[in-house]
């Protein structure tokens, strides 16, 4: 019999669009978090984006860029779907999809949250888990984004807790969770 291992490991990287590459005219948008796990012998791909975009920082784009975002699911989901078909193991989506371009739709180098499996076990089914942690995972995120964003100020070096996050993560600020399920003989 296979140990149950204690901790879940839940890659996760920030989704920001980025007009500019470089961030010196615009700086990039946050607007969600993927996340990639294996549990319960599924590999579980999530796809957690923002419902409302600061007004402010769409009125500095242009048409095609303020269409893109309105088209964010879609597109993530493209880019989601072709991860997928050159993926191999958890893990592998969030990679795939960071090492692409730097622009537009651009995926953070990714991270690792570590879960206790009994946080794990505790949620019913695989949605309930990523549910559960996605918040955390992306003021986690956000954190790094914002502190690179900032850099030469005195806040870069202040990590501040994720319920200090209010303009960043105001109440109901998720549109539904999007999930890929695939079979997986690992374990998580």
């Amino acid at each position: 019999m296979t140990p149950t291992p204690q901790r879940l490991a839940l890659a996760y990287a920030l989704v920001q669009y980025r007009p500019d590459p470089a961030g010196l005219r615009i700086k990039p948008i946050n607007l969600g978090v993927l996340m990639e796990f294996a549990a319960a012998n599924t590999w579980a791909v999530g796809l957690a984006m923002r419902q409302e975009i600061d007004r402010a920082a769409l009125q500095g784009l242009g048409e095609l860029s303020r269409m893109l975002i309105a088209a964010r699911i879609d597109i993530m989901k493209g880019e989601v779907d072709a991860a997928l078909r050159a993926a191999q193991r958890p893990g592998d989506v969030v990679r795939i999809l960071s090492a692409r371009n730097p622009w537009s739709f651009h995926v953070a180098r990714p991270e690792t949250l570590s879960i206790p499996a009994r946080d794990a076990t505790a949620a019913p089914t695989i949605e309930g888990i990523a549910e559960k942690h996605v918040l955390l995972a992306f003021s986690r995120a956000i954190l790094p984004a914002r502190a690179a964003s900032q850099a030469g100020t005195a806040s870069d070096t202040q990590v501040r807790p994720a319920s200090d996050l209010p303009a960043e993560v105001p109440p109901a600020w998720m549109l539904p969770t999007i999930f890929w399920h695939l079979p997986f003989g690992g374990h998580g």
